[in-house]
């Protein structure tokens, strides 16, 4: 019996440091990570590359139809692409799945923001940005110099997305 509690303290104890050692890991990569380039077409067929965005601010949101924290996010997105389009600031949407239910959607959803489609390929992408455990929905923000300047896991919030992006659109102005 007091092996067993044993083993679970330790196993316990090894998850709570690889926690701390993964959100350290992320944030020091996340600091000096070069933004992967990528080409992706949006629901009409139409190629867009990330090159068509160099020199802004990015806020790139990878997300799905079907996961419900993804759709509740996207009306913040909208408002905060409208407030800040003048400012040097770009929302992406990189759908994680198939065309189809992204159009299907996007009938009922007024973007103001390039959405793609990527499917498997996107879900590569968000790895490469340090989605390392593959959750939607995963955000990334790039600076004026294509760098990886945060990533968040989950829900991004507006206060969350200000606090990040207001610095750098001080810096590049």
């Amino acid at each position: 019996m007091k092996r067993t509690g044993f083993i679970i303290v330790m196993v316990g104890l090894l998850s709570l440091f690889a926690g701390l050692f993964s959100q350290q890991w992320l944030n020091a990569k996340q600091q000096t990570i070069a933004a992967p380039e990528f080409r992706f077409p949006d629901t009409q067929g139409t190629d867009h590359s990330s090159d068509e965005w160099k020199g802004k601010v990015l806020v790139i949101n990878f997300w799905a139809t079907w996961c419900p924290p993804c759709r509740e996010e996207i009306p913040e997105f909208i408002k905060l692409q409208a407030e800040l389009k003048d400012k040097g600031v770009q929302f992406i949407g990189i759908a994680v799945e198939d065309v189809d239910p992204v159009k299907d959607y996007m009938a009922f959803v007024n973007f103001n923001y390039p959405v793609l489609v990527g499917g498997d390929d996107a879900a590569m992408l968000a790895m490469k940005m340090g989605n390392v455990l593959n959750t939607l929905p995963f955000s990334v923000v790039i600076d004026q110099s294509s760098k990886v300047a945060h990533a968040q896991m989950g829900v991004f919030s507006r206060d969350q997305i200000m606090e990040v992006v207001t610095p750098l659109i001080n810096n590049g102005s």
